[in-house]
């Protein structure tokens, strides 16, 4: 009898969905782009730090798994058959280009963009707790924001909205 095993990118293929679902101005719970200058352009599902997304996606969001704990949840006769409960770490990106930030020194459009993009990733995942039942629940945990220069006048934004999955397998 094989060991069941914890199918990760369905997790993020149902992470995918309700973004993507829910990218558009006619979304029956909040619209992803709700808010920023310029629409996101495709929601992937991909480490950014080992394949960079073209620059013409951005807005974009990123999803990827970042790390999974595992302890025992009952006690079998052994290993294969004994159930195991997973909580995982899921890292959701939201990445804004900005050309050109030199015209107002004031006022940075990429920032709030991606603000109001996090802001409606954790609204959304607010309203699917369970992701389409592939998990038995889920909660955002951070977000964390950091900037990259990429030349003189140009740079992206980038937000990094942790959930936390709990799984039974």
């Amino acid at each position: 009898m094989a060991s069941p095993k914890l199918d990760l990118p369905q997790i993020k293929s149902e992470i995918k969905t309700l973004l993507d679902d829910n990218n558009t101005t006619t979304s029956s719970l909040i619209d992803l782009s709700s808010g920023m200058s310029r629409r996101v352009q495709q929601v992937i599902r991909l480490n950014p730090e080992k394949i960079p997304p073209q620059p013409s996606l951005f807005p974009c969001i990123s999803i990827y798994t970042d790390r999974k704990n595992i302890e025992s949840s009952d006690i079998a006769v052994n290993q294969a058959i004994g159930k195991r409960k997973a909580e995982v770490d899921f890292k959701i990106l939201g990445i804004v280009f900005n050309t050109d930030y030199s015209t107002d020194i004031f006022n940075d459009a990429a920032d709030e963009d991606l603000e109001e993009l996090m802001e409606n990733v954790e609204s959304l995942l607010r309203n699917d707790h369970n992701l389409n039942d592939s998990v038995k629940w889920q909660i955002a945990t951070d977000v964390a924001y950091h900037s990259s220069s990429i030349g003189e006048d140009a740079y992206m934004r980038i937000g990094e909205l942790t959930i936390k999955a709990t799984v039974f397998y």
